[in-house]
């Protein structure tokens, strides 16, 4: 599986898709979202590799809006959510 990129690659990214993003980070994990709760909710958990690079961004309780707009600035294909139980193809719009 090929990374994403640098954890700082993608954080901003993702600060660019979802303005007012704020990070901490505990070990080599990234915990994202807003201070004061926004629309769209946004959640998200990054995890470093030993060499700095991300392979999966984690979404907690995400609008399918805001996962497909992520699958489509990455490239990604797929996405692994509880309602589904495993990996799924989300067509692009």
């Amino acid at each position: 599986m090929e990374p994403l990129g640098s954890a700082e690659s993608v954080k901003k990214i993702l600060e660019d898709l979802f303005v007012g993003l704020e990070w901490s980070k505990v070990d080599n994990t990234w915990f994202g979202g807003h201070r004061i709760c926004t629309d769209p909710y946004i959640d998200i958990l990054l995890e470093e590799d030993g060499t700095g690079q991300c392979k999966f961004i984690g979404l907690n309780k995400p609008a399918e809006s805001v996962v497909r707009h992520v699958m489509k600035i990455f490239r990604l294909n797929y996405a692994c959510t509880p309602e589904n139980g495993g990996l799924v193809e989300l067509p692009r719009k």
